[in-house]
């Protein structure tokens, strides 16, 4: 696959376009839905009106079948982000007279019209276990290595200092069954 993806978009729904060196064609598929729908084109024009189709196919099918279709994104979300940064950032929009709401989505949206160039803190987070990482690799997935700070979760030392480890982040690139 090559590394620059295009992206579509029509009915509210997005997908991706790629190049396939095996195939010799063009691929992609909807992007931010559970339901696999690929489709493929030979030029930009093709793959373009095959993801329309494939949209339009989509709705169609589910509305036969009595399935309700998958939406994009609501506008809603959860985020586990702890006790203390909740702490902090209520107290944030309190001084900015906002609401914790407005302050998180003026945040977010600060960051993604900055190109989404965040610093992360990488070392509170494990993305994959080992056994994931395994079936990950093995189903079509590409991966990108890097070194990360993981928190030891030794119960009999809680203040037991993080480890130093690879850890394998991994980017779809074809999807996951329906």
């Amino acid at each position: 696959m090559s590394a620059q993806q295009e992206f579509f978009s029509h009915k509210g729904y997005f997908g991706s376009a790629e190049v396939s060196h095996e195939d010799h064609c063009l691929v992609g598929q909807l992007l931010y839905i559970d339901d696999l729908v690929m489709y493929e084109g030979a030029t930009y024009e093709e793959i373009e009106r095959a993801f329309q189709q494939s949209v339009d196919d989509y709705l169609q099918f589910c509305s036969e079948v009595g399935k309700q279709p998958q939406k994009t994104y609501s506008g809603s979300f959860n985020v586990r982000i702890g006790a203390a940064l909740h702490l902090k950032a209520a107290r944030a929009a309190l001084r900015t007279g906002i609401s914790l709401n407005d302050y998180v989505r003026q945040a977010i949206a600060q960051s993604v019209e900055d190109g989404g160039s965040l610093t992360l803190d990488t070392a509170s987070y494990v993305f994959l276990s080992a056994s994931g990482l395994a079936a990950a690799s093995q189903g079509g997935l590409i991966a990108s290595t890097a070194l990360v700070n993981v928190p030891s979760h030794d119960t009999a030392s809680p203040q037991a200092p993080s480890q130093r480890m690879p850890l394998r982040i991994v980017h779809p690139t074809v999807g996951k069954a329906a």
